[in-house]
This record gives structure tokens, sequence and C-alpha cells, in this order.
């Protein structure tokens, strides 16, 4: 291995001279000047050359947009169906009170009874009591219905269609009451430990009525 440095240390300290005759030096720019040309061309060509690069990112973005938006729209519509198949609910279950009430019509002017008679006591709820809200459970209504209906031949006649009607009824309550907890939730009503008659609405919950109801 052959080892020049010292020959290149005495070629760089060495002052040569070189005659005008073969100095062309004068031909070649400076160095800070193609330096400055270079510059100024890349100012130049760069908004040119990234021009079709920004116009791709923003079609992308465009698209990215689109898709999102897109996204959103079909998370919206995912996120209505069960609230569309509630109010679907609530609708069939309201075409069946009505079938159930013309049946009630029809089977009270067929034993020349007045439609009052049929259609049963319902006990709606009362956010101030809990003694209420117990006496609204559907054990409590039905209990009530099988007293009062079975205190005569037409009350055992048309107790079927009074306990379908309850039923029905306390249903379509319960699926209206729950969509509106969906939509507003500070209309839940408070637990039921939390009332002045708590104790009471215990009671109720053990009396015969409820018991009678219960056992259906």
């Amino acid at each position: 291995k052959f080892d020049f440095s010292e020959e290149i240390k005495l070629i760089q300290n060495e002052n040569i001279t070189i005659d005008k005759e073969y100095d062309f030096t004068y031909l070649v720019p400076p160095v800070e000047d193609y330096k400055t040309a270079i510059e100024e061309y890349n100012f130049r060509m760069d908004p040119v050359k990234l021009a079709p690069l920004q116009k791709q990112i923003k079609e992308k973005d465009n698209i990215i947009s689109a898709l999102n938006q897109e996204k959103t729209t079909l998370q919206n519509e995912l996120n209505s169906f069960p609230i569309k198949k509630q109010r679907l609910e609530l609708a069939n279950l309201e075409q069946d009170l009505i079938i159930k009430k013309l049946e009630s019509k029809k089977l009270a002017k067929s034993l020349g009874i007045k439609m009052s008679i049929i259609n049963p006591k319902i006990t709606f709820i009362q956010a101030n009591s809990a003694k209420a809200r117990i006496q609204n459970h559907l054990s409590y209504k039905l209990g009530q219905a099988l007293i009062a209906n079975s205190k005569s031949i037409l009350g055992y006649i048309r107790m079927p269609y009074v306990l379908s009607y309850i039923k029905d009824k306390h249903k379509f309550e319960q699926k209206a009451y729950e969509e509106k907890i969906k939509e507003n939730p500070n209309l839940a009503l408070p637990p039921l430990e939390t009332y002045p008659d708590y104790n009471e609405a215990l009671k109720e919950k053990e009396c015969f009525t409820y018991k009678l109801g219960e056992a259906l």
C-alpha cells in the first residue's frame, strides 16, 4: 500500500504559478455564481413540480372527506334502526289495542251492556307515589280486573277480553315509557326506595289483589 499523503501536502502548500498563456480560469465563473443560479432555478421550479402533487393531495383529501361523511350518514342510519323498530312495535301495539277495543264493543253490543262497564280501571303512574307505582304493575291491574269481573256472570264472560286488553295496554305504556327514557334519560322515574311511602308500597305488593294478578 502506497502512502502519498506527504506528497499531496507538499503540492497543496506549493505556490504554483501558471503562465498567462495557459491560464483559462477566467472562462469559469466563480462557484458562488453557480450556487446562486441553482437556487434561483429550484425556487422557480419547485412550485411547478409541486402543483401536480398538491392537486393529487387535494383530490385525496376530498375523497377522504366524502367517505367520512358517508360513514357518518350510514352510522346515523344504523343507530336509528332500533328507534324505528321500537316505534313500529308501538304502532303495532296501538293497532292491537284498537282491535281489542272493537272486540270489546262488539261483545258489549251483543250482550246489550254499556261499553263503560267493559273498560277496565287503569291506574296511571304517579311520579310522587311509590304506592301508585306498585298499583301500576301489571300484576296489580290484573288482580284488580279479576276481582271486579268475578262478581257477576257477565263479568266472567267479558273477563278474557278485559285481561287481554289490560295486558296489551300495559305493554304499550311500558314501550312508550322506554322510548321516552331513551330520548330523554332525565324523565326516568327514581327508585322506589327514595319515596316517602316506600314501606306502605311494599305492603301493597303483598296484598291479595297483587298476589292474585301475579298468579296469572
